[in-house]
């Protein structure tokens, strides 16, 4: 993994003989040198903050920061909108699921993901680890009341709300203006196809270093208040390791740190901060379990749907749209292996679901790229067969089924944009088939959520077992943070 070295990160990190006072997150630096020497060091709970789903006190989608509501009306109506939108492939709809099984006041938000690096290109050879700028997403779930009021987590679908971290926690105004100018120029060349592999990019040699400047004086701001969040009372080693926050275990520590978190988000989930909402939910019951994906971006009169798509990590170009407004992830098991509802379809009917529209098959080219970056095999399947080519499978096809999910677990190898929604998803699907999995364990669609099966027998509880990807991506950022930032 190549990382690329910054400036070093020395104010937060001295020490300090009283505490400040922790009722505000407004003096950030001093807060963070409050921290014990040690005790400041960055841990997988600060990037990954995982809530206990078993109590009634998650923030919910109603609440107010801001005079705006974490998942307004307007948004779910949105996102519902993006699902209502079929193809001749999906029944039935997964909007009227989400209708008939949720409604808006039961989102709650169960995890955090705090993102210090988020790449502004499209590939990795676009200095992913250099022109990239800080980002918060929030993971909201269902939750409904069931059984004498225990809480019943949907196990089917789930909301990412992303938000850019605004460069007023940290830049004056002309630096502002100065890094704005930048982003724009990079994501321009990104969007534009200009910057190929083997170039030097967008930005001069002196523009470079100025975005990495304003960019580190964000991050560090952004970690600041994150590290502000710790109860400074517990031990360096409860935060290490993916699980739920230690400030939860006590109801003491727990009421404390949920009004820090509170004003955390008031801080940095503002509306107008919002970039990206995602959304995935599953329109038929196990074992054939379709997720749909959304994606939806700010625009003109509200969060309008984006097209999908599969994007190259080698040159950076499009290589497959999979659909102007969601793309689809069908996973069936038949006979102990996984079958991919693409697979199901001739190149032709494939275009046409996508959206493609063209006329001339798949190239071998552009299919053995596809390949080399999806779970779901993309080729001809003769008109009527009953029996397609099954998805990888972990028991069918182990080692390359091994090989793409370490591939697509990497960002130093794809990013999100490189892979499927339905791919990056399924890196989970081989514990279905290990020691002890159960068999609906295929079907766990979720990278950071919970994740439970509602039967005739009951609910059967699967916890929140992180995707590889997720453990990656956070190892990946606390290696970032101590070669850019010094915060390890």
């Amino acid at each position: 993994m190549k990382l690329y070295f910054g400036l070093p990160f020395i104010a937060l990190l001295s020490a300090c003989t009283a505490p400040p006072d922790r009722s505000d997150l407004s003096d950030v630096a001093a807060v963070a040198s409050s921290l014990q020497d040690g005790n400041a060091a960055v841990a997988e709970k600060d990037l990954a903050i995982i809530f206990d789903k078993s109590t009634n006190d998650l923030v919910t989608s109603k609440e107010n920061f801001n005079g705006d509501e974490l998942l307004s009306e307007a948004w779910y109506a949105a996102t519902e909108k993006a699902f209502s939108i079929g193809d001749p492939y999906q029944s039935p709809n997964a909007s009227k699921v989400l209708e008939r099984e949720n409604t808006r006041s039961e989102w709650e938000n169960v995890t955090t993901r705090i993102a210090p690096c988020e790449p502004l290109g499209v590939a990795p050879f676009q200095k992913a680890t250099v022109l990239c700028t800080p980002e918060v997403r929030l993971v909201m779930q269902p939750v409904k009341p069931l059984f004498r009021g225990a809480k019943y987590f949907a196990s089917d679908r789930g909301i990412h709300l992303l938000y850019d971290v605004s460069d007023d926690i940290a830049l004056t105004g002309d630096e502002q203006s100065d890094f704005k100018a930048l982003k724009a120029k990079v994501r321009e060349a990104v969007a534009a196809g200009t910057w190929r592999p083997g170039t030097s990019g967008p930005l001069t040699s002196d523009e470079e270093q100025r975005f990495v400047r304003a960019r580190d004086k964000v991050a560090r701001a952004l970690m600041a208040d994150v590290l502000a969040l710790r109860d400074v009372g517990l031990p360096k080693e409860s935060f290490r390791s993916l699980g739920p926050r230690p400030e939860l275990a006590t109801s003491d520590t727990r009421a404390a740190f949920m009004a820090r978190y509170s004003r955390f988000l008031a801080k940095y989930a503002r509306a107008g901060s919002l970039k990206q909402l995602a959304a995935m939910s599953a329109s038929r019951p196990f074992p054939f379990w379709k997720g749909t994906f959304v994606s939806l971006r700010p625009g003109i009169g509200g969060l309008i749907a984006e097209s999908l798509g599969i994007t190259s990590p080698v040159s950076g170009r499009e290589l497959l749209p999979l659909g102007k407004q969601k793309q689809t992830s069908d996973v069936a098991i038949t006979d102990g292996t996984f079958n991919s509802a693409a697979t199901n379809l001739s190149d032709e009917q494939l275009q046409i679901a996508n959206g493609i529209g063209r006329e001339s098959p798949l190239d071998d080219a552009l299919r053995a790229e596809l390949r080399q970056i999806s779970l779901a095999p993309i080729g001809s399947i003769p008109p009527g067969t009953l029996n397609p080519r099954p998805l990888l499978s972990p028991r069918g096809d182990s080692q390359q089924y091994a090989t793409l999910k370490n591939r697509i677990s990497d960002r130093s190898q794809l990013l999100v944009r490189n892979s499927s929604c339905g791919s990056c998803h399924s890196l989970k699907q081989d514990r279905a088939f290990a020691p002890g999995g159960a068999l609906e364990e295929a079907s766990d669609l979720h990278n950071l959520s919970y994740y439970s099966v509602a039967g005739v027998g009951g609910v059967t509880e699967r916890g929140l077992s992180p995707s590889p990807r997720v453990v990656k991506d956070v190892a990946f950022d606390l290696a970032w943070l101590e070669s850019e930032l010094a915060l390890r």
